[in-house]
């Protein structure tokens, strides 16, 4: 779980990480000196889909403030 997390934030911070994770995973793992395989970077990139989408179905609820008696403000 270690690895992951480690993996997770790094993509989360870098994104020339991230793309490399993706198009390359050993070689961004090299390069980030970060011991581990297929099922870690597997793993991490499962999770950053699911930030993404979180991040995705909360955007409205952080931007918008509602009146109950008026318009939306975004």
């Amino acid at each position: 779980m270690k690895i992951t997390k480690k993996l997770v934030m790094k993509a989360l911070t870098d994104v020339q990480f991230r793309k490399m994770l993706e198009e390359k995973p050993m070689e961004a793992l090299e390069m980030a000196n970060i011991k581990g395989g297929q099922t870690e970077v597997f793993n991490a990139l499962q999770m950053l889909n699911e930030i993404a989408t979180q991040t995705t179905k909360i955007n409205d609820l952080l931007f918008c403030i509602t009146n109950p008696n008026g318009p939306i403000y975004a």
